[in-house]
């Protein structure tokens, strides 16, 4: 099961009643936690995801493109979460400061833990550590262990 899909898990049956995690909210306000948690974790993805040699602090606003899109998909969920129209089509309910909270420290501790199992990791504030790579098997590394 991937990080994602267990962080969002977990942040829908704690604000369900009668879960592994006592919560006491509705369907709506357990599916609201759940996508703004699937969403957080998607744009800390993207953010730790623009490169593979260096931190992930390194030239953290030099895209611009990327910055865009990462606040306009903000403001759409900010849209979908109170704003009536988007809010009824959506099936979602307001949140509470401490509920964005709640999905954006459970989001961010799922890209930690999504991350930690690959064969390199990023420092935060220094560089990658050396990625172990695969042993690729190619025509003459089959050919040398043919008997002829």
């Amino acid at each position: 099961m991937s990080s994602s899909a267990s962080s969002w898990q977990l942040v829908l049956d704690a604000a369900l009643p009668g879960g592994l995690i006592e919560g006491s909210g509705s369907l709506r306000y357990a599916q609201t936690m759940a996508f703004t948690t699937v969403l957080l974790f998607q744009l800390f993805n993207v953010l730790n995801a623009r490169s593979d040699e260096q931190s992930a602090f390194n030239g953290v606003f030099e895209n611009g493109w990327l910055w865009m899109a990462v606040i306009l998909s903000l403001l759409l969920q900010v849209a979908v979460v109170y704003a009536p129209f988007p809010q009824e089509a959506f099936s979602t309910v307001s949140l509470s400061a401490g509920d964005w909270l709640v999905c954006g420290a459970e989001a961010a501790r799922a890209e930690q833990d999504h991350h930690s199992g690959t064969p390199r990791r990023r420092s935060a504030w220094g560089q990658c550590r050396p990625r172990e790579r695969p042993r690729v098997l190619t025509a003459s590394f089959l050919a040398a262990d043919v008997p002829r």
